[in-house]
């Protein structure tokens, strides 16, 4: 009787740890997509460039960093670092640009990502690809929670002024998305490191 005691014992607590990872796991949100859209505008900060002869036409280099703002889903709003290189045929008016962009919230939010574009039509063309991390509670589905952060980008540029429209934008056809999780047993990464 002493052993069956200490066995239902075992289970009860088994049955108690498993609900709240289970809730845990809830909590700080499980499998999700979410759409996101958000704008940043940030001015220069500082700068270096270079200029060469390519074979095919003059070439600016540069290194720039911006700050400013983002406005839009609440994880993708508040201040914003961008960090730049690029290698642009200025004859051409083709080239591109790579970098960082790093948002944070008055709250804590983070959102840490790689910008990739290309220059065309005076404009940055591309994607910006990372993470976001949201441990509040509370917030409707749609508009909170961490995951994977890819998205199209935009990049307009008005004197030291630059605007980066993310996920949103008449000449872009695909939304940006925030996603978090996969399916058990799948093909696909179950992509958790943001505990």
């Amino acid at each position: 009787m002493r052993r069956l005691n200490l066995w239902f014992g075992i289970a009860v607590l088994i049955a108690l740890l498993t609900a709240g990872v289970a809730v845990a796991k809830h909590r700080n949100g499980g499998t999700h997509t979410d759409s996101v859209a958000a704008t940043a505008t940030v001015t220069q900060t500082s700068r270096q460039e270079t200029t060469c002869t390519g074979t095919d036409g003059q070439y600016r280099q540069f290194r720039a960093t911006s700050s400013g703002t983002s406005t839009g889903d609440p994880r993708l709003t508040g201040t914003v670092r961008v960090k730049a290189h690029g290698l642009v045929n200025t004859t051409t008016m083709r080239g591109q640009v790579t970098g960082s962009v790093k948002i944070r919230s008055a709250n804590g939010k983070l959102a840490h990502a790689k910008l990739i574009t290309v220059f065309r039509d005076g404009r940055l063309h591309g994607v910006i690809v990372g993470r976001v991390k949201d441990r509040s509670t509370g917030a409707a589905e749609e508009v909170s929670g961490s995951g994977k952060l890819i998205a199209p980008v935009v990049v307009t540029f008005a004197g030291p002024q630059v605007t980066l429209q993310i996920g949103t934008s008449e000449a872009l056809t695909t939304a940006g998305v925030i996603q978090k999780g996969g399916c058990p047993n799948g093909n696909g990464e179950d992509d958790d490191d943001d505990r």
